[in-house]
């Protein structure tokens, strides 16, 4: 009788990022807010030109490595988590100012709540009429 021992050997890829105080990419939070996947926040975040319209962004093509895609989609998931984290305190900004998980800056409370709770121009237009 034959005993066969397997062992299977898994491997574990860790992403850590530690940062105090917090690093909050503004354009990121807008994205996030508009809905944007986080693919199409890193394709943002690799295109250049800033100025162009989105249509003119969406045929663009970035000129990047796989490298930097990785990279850029990392960060864009890093972000889109910390914002899933905030998402509570910005529902309810009182307890943003007294939450001590996550130590933010005032000035980047400040910009979370005003952009968090802003409305576009378009959208008040048309309610407002």
């Amino acid at each position: 009788l034959g005993l066969a021992f397997c062992y299977y050997l898994m491997t574990v890829a860790l992403s850590v990022c530690v940062s105090d105080p917090l690093e909050l990419d503004a354009a990121a939070f807008s994205l996030w807010l508009e809905g944007a996947s986080i693919t199409d926040a890193a394709r943002e975040m690799l295109l250049p030109g800033a100025e162009m319209t989105p249509a003119a962004k969406a045929m663009q093509l970035p000129v990047a490595s796989e490298q930097e895609h990785a990279l850029a989609e990392a960060e864009a998931h890093e972000q889109w988590r910390l914002f899933a984290m905030l998402r509570p305190f910005l529902d309810d900004p009182s307890t943003l100012i007294t939450q001590r998980r996550l130590r933010i800056p005032l000035g980047v409370r400040q910009l979370l709540v005003d952009t968090y709770y802003s409305f576009e121009d378009r959208v008040m237009r048309e309610l407002l009429g």
